[in-house]
């Protein structure tokens, strides 16, 4: 399994907005995720998430699972209620590895 480490998380996450916009979605803002499920900080300093959700209004019978660099997108099979009342979806990407900053 290929993690995504921070130096790369900026290219990533202007690929996955590109990726929604491809496939005529409405924008994303890859900075506020809906939700993230991250793990305890490593002894290095880094922090492991399992994914980040983004919610993605629209319809998403045409979405496609797309690999963006080693950082998988997909619709998310689980997720808290989003109380949206617009047509919409969530999408994950996972693995993500960042360096933990407080």
């Amino acid at each position: 399994m290929h993690i995504l480490f921070e130096k790369d998380w900026n290219t990533t996450a202007k690929k996955i907005v590109a990726l929604i916009k491809r496939q005529r979605r409405d924008d994303i803002d890859i900075e506020k995720p809906f939700e993230t499920m991250p793990l305890e900080p490593d002894k290095s300093g880094y922090i492991d998430y399992l994914c980040a959700q983004y919610i993605v209004f629209g319809n998403p019978d045409d979405f496609a699972e797309t690999p963006v660099g080693s950082v998988n997108v997909a619709i998310a099979e689980m997720h808290p209620s989003t109380q949206a009342e617009e047509p919409h979806f969530v999408i994950e990407a996972s693995p993500i590895r960042l360096k933990w900053v407080m």
